[in-house]
């Protein structure tokens, strides 16, 4: 992981959160507290929030009127910004959850739980079938071999396709959109959620499985040196080592081909038959 600069403000944000669930867990109907952001990640810096979320049994007005009062001492106290959310846990629970949210959640740290099982309801709440993964994959694929790597040497790119009809920003496009799908399906071979996109390169390198050179790829792949089909095609080339390895990973672990692929594609997403 690339090591962050600044200065670390771990301890205060911990002393903070703690003083938050402190105060917090006095109130009867609270049931729950879970830390994200910084706190867990270790790392807190002054453009970091402590980010608290509390859970009820019921709705109470008398914890919400707490926590309006408690992020002004909080900040007095710590200089530090609060983002205290509070939820009624049955409530919350039964809610659609976005995948950023998804992904907060499942590296969130639970702090306090009265009853107990609050972190396997929120396991159970945030666990994906085996299905959803294979056609998250089977999108992924379908998308980068269009845009970038055709399966057929035959079939041309969408860097060919603008090439042809004289756009060189859209055939840099089409390699911006290649990375993108790149990153967002070496999260989704690790069975992991897609952190919001300002943490996305910089959580790769928490990700369990990862292609041989990853790092060096994708900042070849991100530099843009100049506006023009052959630099697209230049940073299409970092990125086709680490694509070959997925692509191998994906054959191994999912049992998936570009059949398999397609199939998931047409039936799953278009809901048209398989050809």
């Amino acid at each position: 992981m690339i090591e962050m600069k600044g200065e670390n403000l771990i301890g205060v944000f911990k002393d903070a959160g703690a003083e938050i669930v402190k105060r917090l867990s006095k109130h009867k109907s609270v049931v729950g507290a879970l830390f994200t952001g910084g706190i867990v990640r270790g790392f807190a810096d002054k453009y970091s929030d402590v980010d608290v979320m509390i859970f009820l049994d019921h709705e109470d007005a008398s914890v919400r009127s707490s926590v309006r009062l408690l992020a002004g001492e909080i900040d007095a106290r710590f200089s530090l910004e609060t983002d205290i959310e509070v939820h009624v846990l049955d409530e919350y629970i039964q809610q659609d959850w976005g995948e950023y949210l998804k992904w907060d959640l499942s590296n969130g740290m639970v702090v306090f739980d009265r009853h107990g099982g609050l972190s396997e309801l929120l396991k159970e709440k945030l666990a994906v079938a085996e299905e959803e993964w294979q056609l998250r994959i089977a999108k992924s694929m379908i998308y980068i071999s269009w845009y970038c790597f055709p399966e057929k040497e035959h079939v041309p790119s969408m860097i060919d396709l603008w090439s042809d009809r004289g756009d060189s920003a859209s055939a840099q496009y089409a390699v911006v959109y290649t990375l993108e799908s790149i990153v967002e399906l070496l999260y989704t071979l690790n069975r992991s959620f897609l952190p919001a996109p300002k943490w996305r390169i910089y959580n790769i390198s928490q990700l369990t499985w990862l292609p041989k050179n990853h790092v060096d790829a994708l900042r070849d792949a991100m530099l843009i040196r100049e506006i023009s089909v052959e630099d697209a095609r230049r940073r299409a080339r970092a990125l086709a080592p680490i694509w070959h390895e997925m692509l191998n990973r994906i054959h191994e672990e999912f049992g998936m081909d570009f059949q398999v692929a397609t199939s998931l594609y047409l039936g799953k997403v278009l809901h048209l038959p398989p050809k």
